[in-house]
């Protein structure tokens, strides 16, 4: 019931009575009751759906001492729904799902996460342990058996397992690895348990760069490559430049964005960097040609792969696409990584050379992530010198990284290099840097990624007042 109270006053404003509205709400509770249900509830094998398992993963697991986190696949089910129809296939996941759930406890939690896919969390275990009520519950699926009409099928499971243990429990993360375990569980065979291993990671890769490549392929085909973009700061107090690093990401036609880390990876195996490389470029001219009040006071930094460095006709690209959007040269860095200019020393140095020409400036990225990083600086014609995150993240609560990161400044000021500092995270580190000496900084204290089209949104006064 709902109470609502008022009082009831005369024209002196004394209370002489009381009002009390007593109003049935039951249908609307079990309305919002059945909604809620709706919303956590999978409407087939009733368990949790995979947003409601991972949003009570944490909670579940909060003072467990250790858990495994099991990812499994049902077999043969693709046939089941092909042969007799999604009816047939609903029945036999209410009847796995029935089957898995009477061999678990209060310490497990089972979940469909979508398709012939379930996620089992199961709390305070050993490996041993677990491994035999996951057979306990192989076993009991293989005995379920549709038998409709004309179909007559049995399932088996593929199961993939992610050990952890208190306090180094990250159950999302253990689930991301259980997926990948999963996937070496049905290299192996049907019915059949894996538990996680670094090594299936490099698995999960040789089965998916394939796929990877003809997807990035496509996206650079249908102009699904998108630019965000990341604020570098200058830390000096005559600093007014505006700079920024081109960040690339794919938009999937759905909406979803995918971020470097998913597709890099195969498109350096198949040589697809080039082309990637390349529209990006092109996409970043284009962008700064329609803004020619930046210039020249703001400077974009736009990465060049490997593959990129020295590629055949990829200067001739570069000089060509300036000369398309007549953009000032002194508007754009490129960037390469320690590794990536030590690799290619010979044949990338030509071209940066060419390109240095045409008024192009240099940013060496990752620097002391290498193993000869002074000795090459004398050589390479680099005017920026972007110093690896692994030694600043630390800097304001780490001497040893504190005096690598100064002397890094003192080698860079002689030679007349400016510096940047990555993965500055907050105010003790900017200060830290600001106190060395360093020129720039960039990291999530400074700005988070953004899409490049909201960059005028995000920073219209700082642009105004420049203009």
């Amino acid at each position: 019931m709902e109470r609502s109270i008022s009082n009831v006053r005369n024209h002196n404003q004394d209370i002489v009575g009381t009002v009390v509205v007593l109003r049935d709400i039951t249908q609307e509770e079990l309305l919002q009751r059945q909604l809620q249900r709706r919303a956590n509830i999978d409407s087939i094998t009733q368990l949790l759906n995979r947003q409601a398992f991972e949003e009570r993963l944490p909670r579940f697991t909060l003072n467990a001492k250790s858990i495994a986190v099991c990812y499994l696949d049902l077999e043969q089910f693709k046939l089941i729904n092909d042969s007799c129809g999604h009816a047939a296939g609903d029945r036999m996941l209410a009847m796995v799902a029935k089957a898995m759930q009477a061999c678990l406890g209060p310490e497990e939690l089972l979940a469909r996460l979508g398709g012939d896919e379930f996620g089992l969390v199961m709390c305070n275990r050993t490996a041993l342990s677990a491994a035999q009520l996951l057979k306990q519950v192989s076993a009991q699926v293989a005995q379920q058996v549709l038998d409709d009409k004309n179909c007559h099928y049995k399932v088996g499971l593929s199961i993939g397992v992610a050990f952890g243990r208190a306090p180094f429990i990250d159950a999302q993360e253990l689930l991301k690895d259980a997926d990948i375990a999963c996937i070496a569980a049905k290299a192996k065979g049907s019915n059949q348990i894996h538990f996680y291993d670094d090594r299936d990671k490099e698995l999960t890769y040789q089965r998916n760069a394939p796929k990877w490549a003809v997807r990035i392929a496509q996206a650079i085909e249908d102009n699904e490559l998108i630019l965000y973009y990341q604020p570098i700061r200058g830390l000096g107090a005559g600093s007014k430049r505006q700079r920024m690093e081109i960040l690339l990401r794919i938009q999937e036609p759905c909406g979803r964005i995918l971020a470097p880390a998913q597709f890099i990876a195969a498109a350096e195996r198949f040589k697809l960097m080039p082309e990637i490389d390349k529209e990006v470029i092109r996409k970043a001219f284009l962008w700064l040609s329609l803004h020619p009040d930046l210039w020249p006071d703001h400077c974009i930094s736009i990465n060049l792969s490997g593959n990129s460095l020295g590629a055949e006709g990829m200067v001739e690209y570069i000089a060509q696409q300036q000369g398309i959007f007549d953009i000032p040269s002194q508007c754009i860095c490129f960037e390469i990584t320690e590794t990536t200019a030590i690799q290619n020393r010979h044949r990338g140095m030509e071209m940066l050379k060419q390109l240095r020409k045409l008024g192009f400036s240099f940013a060496l990225d990752d620097f002391g992530s290498g193993f000869a990083s002074y000795g090459y600086l004398r050589e390479l014609p680099v005017d920026y010198v972007k110093i690896d995150g692994c030694f600043v993240k630390n800097l304001a609560v780490n001497a040893k990284d504190y005096a690598i990161v100064k002397s890094i400044q003192d080698v860079c000021r002689v030679m007349g290099i400016e510096t940047v500092a990555e993965f500055v995270e907050n105010q003790d580190i900017i200060d830290c840097l600001q106190s060395i000496g360093i020129n720039y900084a960039q990291g999530y204290a400074i700005g988070r990624p953004q899409p490049l089209a909201n960059y005028r949104e995000q920073y219209g006064i700082e642009i105004a007042q420049s203009a």
